[in-house]
């Protein structure tokens, strides 16, 4: 059964969230190692219809519901964490002990504000 953990993102009309499969062949032994546990997936879904927001499995240039998710890693994964990267915006998600990125919402119009507080 796939679960979805944290709450989603929202950037530019898609919302970005990660959800966990387990693998049905996992043990019932909890002392019993495995190489795999699950599929730890990030959605990029547009919020109003749910369709695929990018053509994630780029098999062919039509988006459709392969494209809605990308498997990035085989353990529970963190929130979406969305930031910019030299201006990019980035999706940053933490698998595995590490922290992959997907570059997500192309668009122009995003930028990074700084502002300091004077008492």
């Amino acid at each position: 059964m796939r679960s979805a953990w944290p709450r989603p993102w929202f950037l530019g009309g898609v919302a970005y969230f990660t959800t966990f499969e387990p693998d049905a062949d996992v043990p019932t032994d909890p002392c019993e190692a495995v190489a795999s546990l699950g599929t730890a997936r990030l959605y990029a879904l547009n919020y109003l219809n749910g369709n695929a927001a990018y053509n994630f499995d780029q098999s062919s240039s039509i988006i459709g519901k392969t494209d809605r998710s990308i498997a990035i890693g085989t353990s529970i994964a963190s929130g979406v964490v969305i930031g910019l990267m030299n201006g990019v915006p980035v999706a940053k998600v933490g698998v595995d002990g590490t922290v992959p990125s997907v570059i997500v919402h192309k668009t122009s119009g995003l930028y990074t504000t700084y502002w300091r507080i004077i008492d």
